[in-house]
């Protein structure tokens, strides 16, 4: 995500003044810093299992880092190492494999003149992607169900997937009390109330609802079962939809 220049600035002096400035004065306190010590890294670590974050400056830093070379630098062997003089731009920032998958994190590098910021607010991305990996087999057992002419199969499958993809998606955004237990009930209430909100498209909830009311009936005869092979490939494709627009929340 890109800030401009006024948001970027209001954001930097809100993680200064919220995390930063503390832990340095717990630091000098405990004599634990030089006397001249001068900030050039910063980086917030975000886990949803722990109680407060993680602040770690300078050195302590831990990032994949992605970089446009100087003119004329080449590396040819992976792990080979590379300088900050040999180093045009600071493309992107992530978490090394070292931190928790699922945290989320702030990371800014004072490079050249001025400082580079890159985030990732999203939680819970390990567990989003397992369960957006699950859906993707459902959602291709629903697809060999609706052309085999399995209807009844076929609402039970696809309401699996969907409700994985869509538990996928709130997991990122969520507080975690729903993440240890995101029961049908919740989910289904919850994306209801976050598309009424304004996110994302209607059809998303509706399909997501329609499934629920079909799936009792061709599951459990509840009521008359009363999907039509037109309805089902009409869901089937909201479905797919579905399934790109989690990969691009979630990845």
């Amino acid at each position: 995500m890109t800030l401009d220049e006024e948001t970027a600035k209001n954001f930097f002096e809100q993680i200064l003044n919220l995390w930063v400035i503390p832990e340095i004065d717990k630091r000098r306190k405990k004599n634990n810093l030089p006397i001249d010590f001068a900030i050039d890294k910063i980086q917030i670590i975000i886990s949803p299992d722990e109680s407060s974050p993680i602040v770690r400056l300078n050195k302590e830093i831990k990032a994949e880092i992605t970089c446009e070379l100087e003119p004329g630098i080449s590396k040819q062997v992976t792990g080979e190492p590379v300088y900050w003089k040999e180093v045009k731009d600071i493309l992107d920032i992530k978490l090394s494999d070292i931190d928790d998958p699922d945290a989320a994190h702030i990371t800014m590098i004072l490079f050249r003149k001025g400082w580079k910021i890159k985030f990732d607010l999203r939680q819970n991305k390990r567990k989003a992607k397992e369960r957006y990996d699950a859906a993707k087999e459902f959602l291709n057992l629903a697809k060999k169900a609706l052309e085999e002419g399995n209807l009844r199969a076929f609402t039970d499958i696809l309401f699996s997937a969907v409700e994985l993809f869509v538990t996928s998606q709130l997991f990122v955004i969520s507080e975690q009390e729903y993440v240890k237990k995101a029961t049908h009930s919740w989910t289904q209430l919850r994306y209801n109330l976050f598309i009424n909100n304004g996110n994302y498209k209607k059809e998303y909830k509706t399909a997501f609802n329609k499934l629920s009311g079909f799936r009792d009936a061709a599951r459990y005869f509840n009521k008359p079962f009363k999907l039509t092979t037109e309805d089902a490939k009409e869901m089937l494709q909201i479905a797919e939809d579905l399934e790109k627009f989690t990969e691009k929340m979630i990845m």
